[in-house]
């Protein structure tokens, strides 16, 4: 499966055919190409159940995480073109593996901070933060406060098109009760997601405002004051 993942993928060249009645032009794409894009999310997929597989040895959990770890990042820099689907499911399956309670820390900052560079992107951001609240190191709130900074510059310029406010509030709310996050010492990360919030109200789901309203006693007064057009 990790070969089918990592294979190095077809150059994508095509033959071209010309009818020579209507001088029409047809190209013919490597059918190799397609198959490996249409076997990458079933490998992955079965990649992340033998992963979350209580019974896998620790070494081969290691080597199936550094090698998807370092497959996301040459997809993620560009250095080998996936489409955008396959390239989510990466991130979604590395996420999803990293995101069991018994992983080691030690892999699960790995994960964490090679997704981090996207995190502006609210899908990757979604898998992220499954990450995080998984997370019992200390070493991770960095990793996190740099990931919120992401997301919040990008709303400051406005990057997000106005049908993707819904789904970045939500993960704006995943992120603001995360528990490395509560306390005094990330004051100041927590009300800048706040204040990133309030600019979208009136994009703010029942979804959202439920998950918040159920959570709003893990945050501080100071936050919930801050977060009080939830309940308007």
């Amino acid at each position: 499966l990790l070969d089918l993942i990592c294979a190095e993928l077809p150059d994508g060249e095509s033959n071209e055919s010309i009818d020579p009645a209507t001088d029409e032009v047809t190209y013919l794409l490597d059918t190799n190409l397609s198959v490996h894009t249409d076997l990458v999310p079933r490998a992955l997929n079965s990649l992340e159940i033998i992963c979350r597989s209580p019974v896998l040895p620790q070494q081969l959990l290691r080597r199936v995480s550094m090698a998807l770890i370092s497959q996301w990042r040459k997809v993620s820099r560009w250095e080998i073109i996936w489409g955008p689907a396959n390239i989510h499911q990466l991130a979604k399956s590395l996420a999803g593996i990293a995101s069991e309670a018994t992983y080691p820390d030690s892999l699960r900052i790995q994960v964490a901070e090679a997704l981090a560079p996207r995190a502006n992107q609210i899908r990757i951001s979604d898998f992220l933060v499954n990450v995080f609240s998984n997370s019992k190191s200390k070493r991770i709130i960095d990793v996190i406060v740099r990931s919120a900074k992401r997301i919040i510059k990008d709303c400051n310029n406005s990057q997000y098109a106005d049908d993707e406010h819904t789904d970045l509030v939500h993960i704006l709310a995943r992120y603001i009760v995360l528990p490395q996050l509560q306390g005094s010492e990330q004051e100041q990360i927590s009300m800048q997601i706040a204040n990133t919030m309030s600019m979208f109200q009136a994009q703010t789901s029942i979804r959202t405002r439920e998950f918040l309203l159920k959570r709003i006693d893990q945050l501080s007064d100071d936050m919930r004051d801050r977060l009080d057009w939830l309940q308007a």
